[in-house]
C-alpha cells in the first residue's frame, strides 16, 4: 500500500495489493479500524490530530475466513502544510534523455509536467518516493525542454508547483579564427551562464545572452564546450557537450629576408 501526504495533517492510504477480499486499515491513534474492498476503491482518508510521525497497519482478510494475517506497517510524516518541491538539477545525458534531480519529501505524490519549445505545461508521469527521473524519446539537439513538478494533494485535489527548469539546444559553429557557441531556452529565473571549455578554464556570460565567440583558439585544435544555466534558486541545467576543430582562412604572413 501507499500513503500520500495531505496538507491538514490529512494523509490517503492507497491498497496496491490484491491478494484479499477486504483490507483493514489501522491509523493507530485510537479510531476504528476502516474496512475497503480489494481493487480500485481500497483507499481512505484520514485526519490525525497533530502533526509528525505516525504509524499506520493495513491487513489484508478473505470473505468467511479467519482475520488472522500480519499487518503490514508504514510510517508517515503527516504535514500540516505541504511543502512546493525544488528541481535541483537538469542534466541532458544524449540526444534523446534527460535526467531531472530534486529536493523532494517522501510520500508525497508528485505530478511532473513537461513544455516543449515553451511553458505550455502538460502532466508527463507521477513521481513517488524518488529524488531523480530520466526522460526518454525526446530530440535535445532540435527542441528545449522545461519541467516543473507539482506536490499534489490527493485529499483536496489541489497542486503546488516547484520552480520551472529548462533545458537548452546548445549548438556550436567552427568559424575562421572563431568558435561560435549559440543556444536556444526560455530564459526565465537564469542568472547567467557558465561555459566550460577543454583545457581551458570556464568563461561566464550573463542572462539574456544567447550567443558567445570564443576567438581563444588555435587552428587545428580540438575544443568541447558545455553550457550550464545558473538559476537564481540555485538549480542548474546542464547542456550537452558540444567539439569541432578550430581553422583559419588567414593566408599567413609572407617570409622575407631568407
Amino acid at each position: 500500500f501507499e500513503i500520500y501526504s495531505c496538507g491538514g495533517n490529512e494523509t490517503q492510504v492507497k491498497v496496491t495489493d490484491t491478494n484479499y477480499n477486504q483490507y483493514v486499515i489501522n491509523y493507530n491513534d485510537g479510531s476504528p479500524d476502516v474496512v475497503v474492498p480489494s481493487g480500485s476503491l481500497a483507499k481512505d482518508n484520514h485526519v490525525f490530530a497533530s502533526s509528525g510521525n505516525k504509524t499506520i497497519t493495513v491487513r489484508g482478510r478473505n470473505l468467511s475466513a479467519d482475520d488472522n494475517c500480519n499487518p503490514a506497517i508504514q510510517n508517515v510524516n503527516a504535514l500540516a502544510v505541504l511543502p512546493a518541491p525544488t528541481i535541483s538539477q537538469l542534466t541532458v545525458l544524449d540526444n534523446a534523455r534527460i535526467q531531472l534531480d530534486f529536493n523532494n519529501l517522501p510520500n508525497i505524490l508528485y505530478r511532473l509536467e513537461i513544455a516543449t519549445n515553451s511553458t505550455n505545461f502538460q502532466q508527463l508521469q507521477n513521481i513517488y518516493n524518488s529524488n531523480t527521473a530520466t526522460i526518454s524519446n525526446l530530440r535535445t539537439d532540435d527542441n528545449f525542454y522545461c519541467f516543473r513538478l507539482g506536490a499534489f494533494d490527493p485529499c483536496n485535489n489541489t497542486t503546488l508547483y516547484s520552480n520551472v527548469i529548462c533545458s537548452s539546444n546548445f549548438d556550436l559553429t567552427t568559424l575562421s579564427d572563431l568558435n561560435r557557441l549559440t543556444w536556444t531556452t526560455d530564459q526565465n529565473g537564469i542568472s547567467d551562464y557558465t561555459i566550460s571549455k577543454s583545457n581551458s578554464a570556464p568563461f561566464t556570460t550573463s542572462a539574456p545572452a544567447s550567443t558567445l565567440d570564443d576567438i581563444a583558439v588555435v587552428c587545428g585544435t580540438d575544443y568541447c564546450y558545455q553550457l550550464t544555466s545558473n538559476y537564481a534558486n540555485g538549480s542548474t541545467s546542464i547542456s550537452l557537450s558540444k567539439c569541432g576543430t578550430a581553422f583559419s582562412t588567414k593566408i599567413p604572413t609572407a617570409a622575407e629576408n631568407i
